[in-house]
């Protein structure tokens, strides 16, 4: 199937319904917070909690917080966690408490970066959207900064060579490559102040051609073959590249450290995980300590090389956890037979063996197009009305 962005849209919204779903604990609290940072965003969930997640026995108003003090106006949490089920029989895993516990010694480093990084802002300069991956070392009692989103290209696989336009593709792949370029300067830059509150920034990129994928901003020209080839990019956000850099460690031994993203500056203003994110980490027993409903355009794991390289089963999770949350939502929605009809399409594709295999694919290229998940989940998902019939 060939998607466009009202397939694209509702297929996001269809997954994200599912791992909602899926986040639930059997008492129906979430596992995770869930974040807003606008009167205008709170009303946004409040509109989807009674057209949508009502009828399906769904309630995250517990776990719904406004990421900003009402008072400064800052930022609240100043990391996001993968923080572990805690499923018996594994390794022992830090409680949440533990991660609380251990967070308030070296947190400081997350005041100290934001205030540089605010330092810095100019008109072209913002930081926005620089979501920092890391890890929190408990036996060294060290944070280890790896870096900003990395950035490559591939080929379309569900996409019309012109939709979404190739000029609009490589626009944001311009701004994306700065905003990665920026943050690594920046990083480099603090480094020392890093270290002296206990922090490290890794600069992975420097001892392989391995890892200096992990954190890239892209090669020279690559907006061009974005123009000329037809080419979109991909963005696999920090955290992922933590759990991936750090795999070893965040399945054996998860009693030494937490995998974790900072937000950068105060235009960042959300420390939780976009869906896509959110998705990722909880396919790995370890689910995202805060989530929110914005944009996750462009995400995507880290290259085919390093994915088998460093941990082939974190995509083999990934994959089974995002067909599971496509099919259980995708079963509701059929049950009841009152959605958008492009929903309803794409809910069918359930019963299609080929499409089924093809979802974490399809979900890829439909995050190609632009736009939160928020609006997508209100356009797509509350009960459709069709318009009334005009009688001449």
């Amino acid at each position: 199937m060939q998607l466009s962005k009202e397939r694209a849209d509702a297929l996001c919204a269809i997954i994200a319904l599912g791992f909602v779903g899926q986040n639930q604990r059997e008492d129906r609290t979430g596992r995770t917070l869930y974040l807003y940072d606008s009167q205008a965003d709170a009303i946004k969930h409040a509109t989807l909690q009674q057209t949508l997640w009502d009828s399906f026995g769904i309630n995250i108003a517990n776990e719904l917080q406004n990421a900003k003090d009402a008072t400064t106006g800052r930022k609240i949490h100043p990391f996001i966690y993968a923080l572990p089920y805690g499923n018996e029989g594994g390794p022992r895993r830090l409680t949440y408490e533990e991660v609380k516990v251990n967070e308030e010694e070296i947190a400081d480093i997350a005041q100290i970066t934001e205030s540089a990084a605010n330092s810095l802002i100019t008109a072209t300069n913002r930081f926005r959207g620089a979501y920092i991956g890391g890890f929190i070392n408990y036996t060294e009692g060290k944070l280890s900064l790896i870096g900003p989103s990395s950035l490559y290209l591939r080929e379309r696989m569900y996409l019309a060579r012109n939709n979404p336009r190739p000029e609009s593709v490589a626009a944001m792949f311009i701004d994306y490559a700065n905003v990665v370029q920026e943050t690594k300067k920046f990083l480099r830059e603090c480094s020392q102040t890093f270290r002296t509150h206990g922090a490290i920034y890794e600069n992975i990129g420097t001892s392989s051609d391995l890892t200096e994928a992990l954190i890239s901003e892209g090669k020279p020209g690559d907006d061009q073959r974005i123009l000329e080839e037809g080419k979109i990019f991909s963005s696999c956000h920090g955290l992922v590249t933590s759990m991936y850099y750090h795999s070893d460690v965040h399945s054996h031994h998860l009693d030494e450290g937490v995998c974790v993203e900072l937000s950068l500056s105060d235009d960042t203003c959300k420390s939780a995980s976009c869906i896509p994110c959110a998705i990722f980490a909880a396919s790995q027993g370890t689910p995202a300590s805060a989530v929110h409903f914005g944009r996750g355009d462009f995400w995507n794991l880290p290259t085919v090389a390093i994915r088998r390289s460093l941990n082939p089963r974190f995509e083999d999770n990934w994959r089974a956890f995002v067909t599971t949350c496509f099919v259980s939502a995708s079963h509701e929605i059929l049950e009841w037979q009152f959605f958008h009809p492009i929903t309803m399409q794409m809910a069918g594709l359930v019963g299609n063996a080929a499409e089924l295999a093809a979802i974490p694919e399809m979900f890829l290229d439909a995050l190609t197009f632009e736009g939160s998940f928020i609006d997508r989940m209100i356009k797509y998902l509350p009960i459709y009305h069709p318009p009334a019939v005009q009688h001449t």
